[in-house]
């Protein structure tokens, strides 16, 4: 693979990928921006591939809470690490 992260800002994309099961590596914020850090697998370009021709399926319960996890991270109200404890 020629990225080793995928990396994005969108906050609906990434909590589609953790309502996918793909884990999250790390978060990052640049100037009151919050980038969101996958590891870069042929399975999550598939995810993404789904989910920009909108034939992406996903529990709504678990995208529900993923959603909630990686809004309260991209506010900075607590750590990634603190959120898996």
């Amino acid at each position: 693979m020629k990225n080793e992260y995928f990396i994005t800002k969108d906050l609906y994309v990434a909590s589609y990928l953790r309502a996918s099961d793909c884990a999250l590596e790390k978060t990052e914020r640049k100037d009151n921006i919050t980038f969101f850090y996958f590891q870069r697998t042929e399975r999550l370009d598939e995810l993404l591939s789904d989910y920009y021709s909108t034939s992406a399926v996903v529990n709504p319960l678990r995208y529900d809470e993923a959603l909630r996890m990686l809004r309260t991270l991209s506010r900075g109200e607590k750590t990634l690490a603190r959120m898996i404890q």
